[in-house]
């Protein structure tokens, strides 16, 4: 259950920013250096959610708690980026309240998944014949 938690979080962050971003990359208002950093960002936070999402239904499923770590990192990452922006730049952030709800939504199933995972009893080892 944690995993599946852990990837659906990821899944849905990445949907999200899916949605959200492309707008930013075709305004023709902005700059073309920051529409490219937009697109580059998109593309990152992408590469991340679908690499935790493998973690999670990988590894993480079949017992191999190792790779808490870079679920932790990767999710911090991801995660809380967004909120780490808004009070680094509250001028720049969406002005739409559904946004800080829908992500701070994903980020709280995510969170949930993790604790779930790192407090689940390792599994025990089956010795081989």
């Amino acid at each position: 259950m944690p995993a599946l938690l852990i990837a659906l979080a990821s899944l849905a962050h990445a949907a999200a920013y899916c949605v959200a971003a492309p707008e930013h990359v075709v305004d023709a208002s902005w700059p073309m250096h920051a529409r490219f950093h937009t697109l580059q960002a998109l593309i990152w936070i992408v590469a991340i959610d679908l690499a935790l999402a493998l973690l999670a239904l990988g590894p993480l499923r079949r017992g191999h708690r190792g790779c808490l770590p870079a679920i932790a990192i990767g999710g911090l990452g991801a995660h809380g980026a967004y909120f780490a922006a808004m009070i680094a730049l509250p001028d720049g952030r969406p002005p739409e309240l559904s946004s800080h709800l829908i992500l701070g939504a994903i980020a709280l199933v995510f969170a949930s998944g993790l604790v779930l995972a790192i407090r689940e009893d390792p599994p025990v080892a089956v010795p081989r014949r």
